[in-house]
């Protein structure tokens, strides 16, 4: 019998390939793979050997019908189905006679069907099967590299899966006062990091990053989450995170442009979905987040409107679901709101009542989770709001009463978690109030001292956190309620000192965002005090400038029209000297 030579092999081979051009095999059909896959098996050295090793009738048969087959489909006269059949049937004659072959073949025919599995290795084959590797090796080393980062992204999400059960019990933990917030944001970071592409992981982070006094990180999460956002129900949910650390930066415009997109995509959703309570809800939140910008920026009419209509939906589902703690607490916390703005505009006797109805509320669900330490800080801060009243109103024994409970309360959560730049915060603003009503007791070594604590709290958390705008204010607060002391106690450089630091805060703020009244009020107080006390940083007709650009922007209230008046006088006196 006839045996075939290494010449005639390759010649045999040369023929198999001549097929139909690469680029019309590298369509991902099923008949095309099959055609690449049975070409390289022919072509193959492995094949290639068995073929001169070969001294078989039907396998010469089987050569000269594959080359005749060759020739017809790339005339068009014959069916590629027929020449892959030829081909596996050579393959499987060769294998019959040669069982080392057969299991080299079929080994490598799994590696090359491997490769076929996605049309860039498909287009590879071809090339590789018309005897380019040059241009093949480059493409099949990019999916061998695609393919391990394909295995690994596939890892890392179900490693993200179990770290993000133990995150969402660590936060829960966190929220019963059993876990830092330092420790839970390092949990949600490691699941991000994973699997970066979860709407509420990065709801999460936003809001612990918040607490945890790192507004620059707050920002970044919450911009991610709106752009991973599934729906727009998610999107608009991300957007009013987003307003809140705008605000909290004091990019007031920003944040009401944020709250206004939040806004008109709920209440598109909510007049579609009328029965979806959680929707209704949304749109509640949006307006309490634009009425806050509004009060800022003293459009209390406006901010009374948003409240309002905010007010009765939660009452509505409160109302529709008593059983429902969160639907109560949340209209607590518009009370809170409503009572702020009643304050703001001297209406004090309507701040007392809302929030004594919020007071209330968080009363029942603090007592009835003692664990849970947001229903705790609820309390603490309706105990501040209903102090500060307390106070306006000389009742300075209640107003004690009411601050010392929430300090007592805010200390505990700030000593449970150390992390936790908010919980710090409010211990502050608990200090700072009840500074307040021990120098109007006359107890000025008690003021000094919870005064001098405060300072150092704003201190510490603006150190950590240089982009929060609302801390930097706080801190003006601080001084300005310092240097108050002082200059009660006859200490006018000491108080001046304070004051001009305040001053500069809210220069530095007011340069960054003039439309936010605050901080316009915050610079006419400082001034105001240093004028008063003689301090050359300020002379009264800089106190009446000041107020009349605030009076120019629409940013003047009824209770700067006394100190208006008052700064006016003097200025005249000290232009007359």
């Amino acid at each position: 019998m006839m045996k075939l030579t290494l010449a005639m092999g390759m010649a045999l081979v040369l023929a198999i390939a001549g097929l139909a051009p690469v680029a019309a095999r590298a369509q991902g059909s099923l008949a095309s793979t099959q055609a690449e896959v049975t070409t390289a098996l022919v072509q193959s050295s492995l094949t290639i050997e068995a073929i001169k090793k070969a001294d078989d009738v039907r396998c010469r048969e089987l050569q000269a019908r594959i080359a005749a087959l060759s020739a017809q489909v790339k005339a068009g006269k014959a069916n590629q189905a027929d020449l892959v059949a030829a081909k596996e049937a050579l393959v499987a004659r060769l294998a019959e006679d040669d069982r080392g072959y057969a299991n080299a073949i079929e080994a490598f025919r799994g590696s090359v069907s491997h490769i076929v599995e996605t049309p860039e290795g498909l287009a590879a084959l071809a090339k590789y099967n018309a005897g380019d590797w040059a241009d093949a090796g480059p493409i099949l080393d990019a999916e061998v590299r695609a393919r391990a980062a394909a295995r690994a992204k596939a890892d890392a999400i179900a490693q993200a899966v179990d770290e993000r059960a133990v995150a969402a019990l660590a936060l829960d933990a966190r929220n019963k006062g059993k876990e830092t917030t330092g420790n839970v944001v390092a949990r949600y970071e490691a699941v991000v990091t994973l699997d970066p592409g979860v709407f509420q992981d990065w709801i999460n982070l936003d809001r612990l990053y918040k607490d945890a006094g790192r507004t620059a990180d707050a920002r970044r999460a919450a911009e991610t989450a709106a752009r991973v956002a599934g729906d727009d129900r998610d999107k608009a949910a991300a957007l009013n995170e987003v307003g809140d650390v705008l605000q909290s930066q004091g990019d007031l415009a920003g944040a009401g442009d944020a709250y206004a997109k939040a806004l008109a995509i709920d209440r598109r959703l909510a007049a579609a979905n009328p029965a979806d309570a959680g929707l209704q809800r949304a749109v509640s939140i949006d307006l309490q987040s634009a009425g806050e910008v509004l009060v800022v920026r003293q459009d209390f009419v406006g901010a009374g409107k948003d409240y309002a209509e905010a007010l009765t939906i939660r009452r509505t589902l409160a109302a529709a679901d008593p059983s429902n703690a969160h639907a109560q607490r949340l209209v607590a916390a518009l009370l809170e709101d409503r009572g702020d703005l009643l304050a703001a505009q001297g209406d004090l006797a309507g701040a007392s009542d809302a929030y004594a109805e919020a007071l209330a509320i968080d009363r029942r669900h603090a007592a009835g989770d003692p664990a849970d330490a947001v229903a705790q800080r609820d309390v603490s801060y309706d105990l501040g709001q209903v102090g500060a009243v307390l106070d306006a109103r000389d009742d300075l024994g209640g107003a004690a009463r009411a601050l010392a409970e929430g300090l007592a309360i805010d200390r505990r959560l700030a000593a449970a978690d150390p992390t936790n730049a908010t919980a710090q915060s409010d211990v502050a603003q608990d200090l700072g109030a009840i500074g307040r009503v021990l120098a109007q007791q006359g107890d000025f070594p008690g003021a000094t001292k919870a005064l001098e604590e405060m300072l150092a709290i704003d201190r510490r958390l603006v150190a950590s956190d240089p982009t929060n705008a609302d801390g930097q204010r706080t801190l003006s607060l601080a001084l300005g309620m310092v240097g108050n002391i002082l200059q009660l106690q006859a200490d006018f450089a000491g108080a001046g000192k304070a004051y001009v630091e305040a001053l500069a805060i809210d220069r530095r703020l007011a340069a960054a965002d003039p439309s936010n009244a605050q901080v316009q009020q915050g610079m006419a107080v400082a001034l105001f005090s240093l004028a008063n006390i003689g301090n050359p940083a300020a002379r009264w007709s800089d106190v009446v400038a000041q107020y009349e650009a605030m009076e120019a922007k629409g940013l003047l209230v009824e209770a700067d029209q006394p100190l208006l008046s008052q700064a006016r006088a003097n200025a005249a006196k000290e232009a007359a000297k």
